[in-house]
């Protein structure tokens, strides 16, 4: 499992690919086309904080995660990661790395950007279940 922060990768309330998430991703992209890495399956994650989102394009932090780790599966097409070895999901707010807020519901800004991640998960996938 690779955890990365979004702020390496997307710019506040986007999911447009940065160029420093491009080259990050190019050097990634390199490792999961590796001979080594051929039978795992990759799992891309988008992960936000607990601050709400409304805008025209992300109704709410489901559409940003999501709309973060589709990114990411497109780049890494681009790259030429086989489609076959790729999934995008996206989890919003559900799972926390750090509380979002204290006990008296006081935001925790270093926790929030904490959650707010790309995961970069590797799964082995067992040939004899093929």
């Amino acid at each position: 499992t690779l955890q990365i922060g979004s702020a390496a990768f997307f710019s506040s309330g986007s999911a447009t690919l940065s160029n420093a998430g491009k080259a990050i991703l190019g050097d990634v992209a390199g490792t999961l086309e590796s001979r080594e890495f051929a039978a795992y399956h990759i799992t891309i994650e988008g992960h936000t904080d607990d601050t709400p989102i409304s805008t025209p394009q992300f109704q709410s932090n489901w559409e940003l995660s999501a709309a973060r780790a589709a990114a990411v599966v497109r780049f890494l097409l681009d790259l030429g990661v086989p489609a076959g070895k790729l999934t995008a999901s996206g989890y919003a707010d559900t799972v926390p790395i750090a509380p979002n807020r204290n006990a008296t519901g006081t935001v925790v800004p270093e926790n929030q950007a904490r959650n707010r991640r790309v995961v970069i998960r590797l799964e082995k996938v067992d040939k004899a279940k093929q």
